[in-house]
């Protein structure tokens, strides 16, 4: 009544056939790692670094791209004047859209720094330079705006600033600025109301090396509101993105950006900016009261 035990379970001391493959690969995977490892190591550690320097120049790189993009408008004493578009500006406002050319969002620290050049102001000859230019920059540090007694076309009116230079943001020859210039005097004389007092207006900033000349208007406060769309019309026109407005309040003449599209007028409300007398014209040619552009 003996059952024969199960037959035991024999392991083989000889290696599988894959075993063996895999002992015969061992020397020349050491031979592989001996000689190109530490290049394989050498190549994800330089392609880690291009990537991490890549993420660290990536916002520099953008900042220069939308600086180069950006479209000089016309500052202080004249309109802003428009980035290139697929599209007019005129046909966007039609429409009730806001421009879709995002590097306008880019142009304000370029307005900040503007210089106004305003000329044979009515009753400035006292803050004005010798040639009755009235030169005038945002305050900032070192250069703090106090309170003073204004010229009463600026205690007494709201001043608009605007210009037909370069429409669409585009650099055009000077005798075409100069002609689209001559057009929108010749339709600030029938502007509807009537301004209170016109003179000749140009903005520069020597940094970025560009000028342009423009037109200041001046309607009684009664009359403020009217006469800003009045001139935002005329602005839209000659195709331009903005234009200046100024004011006096409490002793400070502040002045503002209004853009010509109210949707983004509206969005954005820029803030004003007290404006401070420069006893001196800047030592740069682009603050001559005649200037022509460098051909």
């Amino acid at each position: 009544g003996i059952r024969a035990s199960p037959p035991s379970l024999v392991v083989s001391a000889t290696a599988t056939p894959s075993h063996a493959r895999a002992q015969r690969r061992a020397p020349i995977a050491r031979l592989y790692d001996a000689q190109y490892s530490p290049a394989c190591n050498w190549l994800s550690s330089t392609a880690s670094f291009a990537m991490a320097l890549m993420c660290l120049l990536r916002p520099a790189m953008a900042v220069l791209l939308r600086r180069r993009s950006m479209l000089h408008g016309f500052v202080g004493g004249a309109a802003l004047t428009m980035t290139a578009s697929t599209r007019s500006y005129a046909q966007c406002s039609a429409h009730g859209e806001a421009p879709r050319d995002a590097s306008l969002d880019g142009l304000g620290s370029l307005w900040t720094a503007a210089i106004d050049g305003m000329i044979h102001v009515p009753g400035a000859r006292k803050i004005s330079s010798a040639e009755g230019v009235l030169y005038m920059a945002p305050s900032g540090p070192g250069m703090d705006a106090r309170p003073q007694s204004w010229p009463a076309v600026f205690e007494e009116c709201s001043v608009f600033s605007l210009t037909a230079w370069n429409p669409m943001g585009q650099d055009s020859p000077m005798a075409q600025n100069q002609r689209a210039n001559a057009e929108l005097q010749m339709d600030l004389k029938s502007l509807q109301p009537a301004p209170r007092e016109v003179w000749h207006s140009f903005g520069f900033n020597a940094e970025e090396d560009w000028r342009e000349n423009g037109f200041s208007v001046a309607f009684p406060h009664a009359q403020a509101e009217l006469g800003r769309l009045a001139v935002l019309s005329l602005a839209r026109k000659y195709e331009q993105a903005a234009i200046y407005e100024y004011r006096c309040a409490d002793g400070l003449l502040l002045r503002r950006v209004v853009w010509c599209d109210d949707a983004k007028q509206q969005a954005e409300k820029p803030a004003e900016e007290a404006m401070v007398v420069l006893p001196h014209a800047p030592q740069t040619p682009l603050s001559k009261r005649e200037w022509d552009a460098p051909s």
